[in-house]
């Protein structure tokens, strides 16, 4: 028994020992096993949350600098208006103006021509006497002297169309207060006789001079350019 206790307490410090480096050996291998371990997970969870993570966005390209439109030019600056001095070229109105008073004043001329000689004729005709002549070219004398004055009194600043208009206002009005003095001297029923032949006469003296006055026409009363022409 004491023998037994002996080897006992002589073998303690060797089973001790061994016991110790037994640990010491089994913790080294187990330190050597789970390092690599967990390298490897730690590799592989970088490797995993490096596939998962999504690229970054690139950054947005910049589209290149466009040259700048030119800026619209100025409008060119208005070129004043020429201003008519005095005593210089009168304003078209007042060219076209003078251009039909003057054709006007022809006319006019050429009308009562044909009135008298016409008058003439029908005094023949109608074998009218002396009196009776002289009162109806005195009726004539004052026909011709209204008709003229009245064109001559038209405005000059008046335009084309309402000098041509009071033209014929004013002929129709001295054609009436002529008919009027005639029919006081020959009575009503001489004026009718006096005015068939009048205008009998007047027709075939017309065709007789219309060749001639419209040559007068165009060379002494142009008319103005752009306007219709007009009937004698």
């Amino acid at each position: 028994m004491s023998e037994t206790s002996g080897l006992k307490t002589r073998f303690s410090p060797i089973i001790v020992g061994l016991a110790a480096i037994a640990v010491l050996v089994l913790g080294t291998e187990g330190y050597l096993l789970l390092r690599p371990h967990e390298r490897n997970v730690s590799a592989a969870d970088s490797e995993g949350r490096s596939r998962a993570a999504p690229p970054a966005p690139a950054p947005p390209v910049q589209p290149p600098p466009t040259a700048s439109a030119p800026a619209a030019p100025a409008p060119p600056p208005e070129a004043p208006q020429p201003a008519v001095a005095a005593g210089g070229e009168p304003p078209p109105r007042e060219v076209q103006s003078a251009a039909i008073k003057k054709r006007a004043l022809l006319m006019g001329d050429h009308n009562q021509r044909v009135t008298l000689e016409a008058d003439e004729r029908a005094f023949d005709t109608l074998q009218l006497p002396d009196a009776t002549r002289a009162a109806i070219r005195q009726i004539n004398a004052g026909y011709v002297k209204t008709t003229r004055d009245a064109i001559e009194a038209n405005a000059a600043a008046w335009s084309p169309g309402e000098q041509l208009g009071a033209n014929l206002a004013k002929n129709d009005d001295a054609d009436r207060a002529r008919r009027a003095a005639l029919k006081e001297a020959l009575g009503a029923d001489g004026v009718s006789a006096f005015e068939t032949a009048e205008y009998a006469a007047a027709r075939r003296l017309r065709r007789q001079y219309s060749a001639q006055w419209a040559q007068e026409l165009e060379q002494q009363a142009p008319l103005p350019p752009g306007m219709p022409p007009s009937p004698h």
